[in-house]
C-alpha cells in the first residue's frame, strides 16, 4: 500500500453515515446527504458547495473504475474544531503512482472538481492509500470556519442516538422514489421517511420535495407541517409518510404516519405505531399523533411498503450499528416490485450517560 498526504490525529466521531455506492443515483444520494451534515454544523453556503463537489468526485470515481464501493460521511470534531469527514473506499484496481494523481493537470475522470487534484484542493486535509490490484481509500476533511470560538453545533452535548438510512429503486430503475431524511431541531431529532407512489423520476421528485420541506418548517408543530406538505406536492404525484419527533430530554417520540408507512418501536416490547389513511399530496384524513416511550436501549424502525409487512428485526443483529441493521433488513425483507427504504434510529445504552 502507497499512502500519500496527512490527517491531523485525535479527531473524534459525532455522528456517521454510511452509504454504498454502485449506480448514478448515489451520486445524488451522496449530495444529498453531505449537505445535510454540513448545514447541521452550520458550514457557509461556499463551503457546503465545495463539500458536495468533493464527494461527487469521490463518488463518480468508485463508479468508473471500481464500479462499487462505499462512502462515509462524519460530523468530527478536534478540541473546539468541528468539521465534516468523507472516507470513500473501493476494492478497484487501485493507483500505479498515488502521488501522480495528486499533481495537478492529471485527472482521474475530468469531472467538475477536476479529479483528486481538485478535492484535495477543495478540502482542507486529505490521505490517499491506494494498493494496486486491491482498491483505494480516500479521506477527507473540510472544518468549520468560524468567528466564534465557542462554536458548538446544537446536538453535540445531546446524547448520541445511532441512525441509518438505506433505499434502493425498484429493479431496473435508476432512481429511487424512497428516502430519508434526519436532521436536529434543537433538543430534539426529526426522523422522515418518504415514498413516493410507484417508482422512478417523478416518484423521487415528490419524495426530495416533501423531505425539503418539511425540514424547513421548524415552527410548525407535526400536523400542521404534514398539513402544509400536502399543498407544498399538489403538482406531484404524492407520497406515504412518516414523520418522527424524538425527544431524548423528555424520554418520548412522537409519530405522524400517512400512507402505507411501518413504524416500528422496539425496545423491551415491540409496538407497532399508528398510521393514516391517505396520501400527503392528494388529501388525507386527520392522521393520529401517536405517542411512545424512548429510553436508553430502544430502537424505532420506518420502513415503506417495499420491505415485507410482517418483517421480524429480531433475525437481525441486536449488537450491530444502526446502519448495518438498516442494511440488512433491506438485504432480508425488501420485495422486487417496488422501491423500498428503511431508517433506524437506536438509542445505545452506553450513549446514554449526561440525560
Amino acid at each position: 500500500m502507497i499512502t500519500i498526504g496527512t490527517l491531523r490525529p485525535g479527531t473524534i466521531v459525532d455522528v456517521e453515515y454510511r452509504l454504498i455506492v454502485s449506480a448514478e443515483y448515489h451520486l445524488v444520494e451522496a449530495q444529498r446527504l453531505v449537505r445535510q451534515v454540513s448545514e447541521a454544523l452550520g458550514l457557509q453556503r461556499t463551503i457546503c458547495y465545495q463539500v458536495a463537489t468533493a464527494i461527487t468526485e469521490l463518488a463518480s470515481n468508485i463508479l468508473r473504475y471500481a464500479g462499487t464501493g462505499e462512502l462515509w460521511i462524519r460530523q468530527i470534531h478536534l478540541k473546539n474544531e468541528y468539521g465534516i469527514e468523507i472516507i470513500a473506499l473501493d476494492n478497484g484496481p487501485g493507483l500505479d503512482d498515488p502521488a501522480q494523481a495528486l499533481i495537478d493537470g492529471f485527472t482521474t475522470g475530468g469531472g467538475l472538481g477536476g479529479g483528486l487534484p481538485g478535492v484535495s484542493r477543495l478540502m482542507d486535509e486529505m490521505l490517499l492509500s491506494s494498493t494496486l490490484g486491491a482498491g483505494t481509500q480516500v479521506v477527507a476533511r473540510k472544518w468549520r470556519v468560524s468567528t466564534k470560538q465557542d462554536y458548538t453545533p446544537d446536538h453535540v452535548n445531546l446524547p448520541v442516538l445511532d441512525i441509518g438510512v438505506v433505499w434502493r429503486p425498484f429493479p431496473g430503475e435508476t432512481m429511487c422514489g424512497d428516502a430519508g431524511q434526519f436532521w436536529w431541531e434543537g433538543s430534539r431529532l426529526m426522523l422522515a421517511l418518504a415514498d413516493g407512489l410507484g417508482h422512478g423520476p417523478e416518484a423521487q421528485r415528490a419524495a426530495y420535495r416533501a423531505l425539503d420541506f418539511l425540514k424547513l418548517q421548524t415552527d410548525l408543530p407535526l400536523l400542521a407541517r404534514v398539513t402544509a406538505c400536502d399543498q407544498a406536492l399538489l403538482d406531484t404525484r404524492g407520497i406515504a409518510l412518516g414523520l418522527v419527533a424524538v425527544e431524548p430530554s423528555r424520554q418520548q417520540l412522537s409519530f405522524l404516519g400517512v400512507g402505507n408507512i411501518r413504524a416500528l418501536v422496539r425496545g423491551p416490547k415491540t409496538r407497532r405505531l399508528v398510521c393514516g389513511y391517505g396520501i400527503v399530496g392528494a388529501g388525507f384524513d386527520t392522521p393520529f399523533l401517536d405517542k411512545a416511550p424512548f429510553v436508553p436501549g430502544d430502537e424505532i424502525i420506518l420502513t415503506s411498503d417495499g420491505i415485507e409487512d410482517l418483517f421480524d428485526p429480531s433475525r437481525i443483529n441486536a449488537q450491530s450499528s444502526a446502519q448495518s441493521r438498516a442494511d440488512a433488513l433491506l438485504h432480508a425483507f425488501a420485495l422486487a416490485r417496488d422501491d423500498a427504504a428503511v431508517l433506524v434510529c437506536r438509542w445505545p445504552k452506553e450513549m446514554a450517560d449526561g440525560v
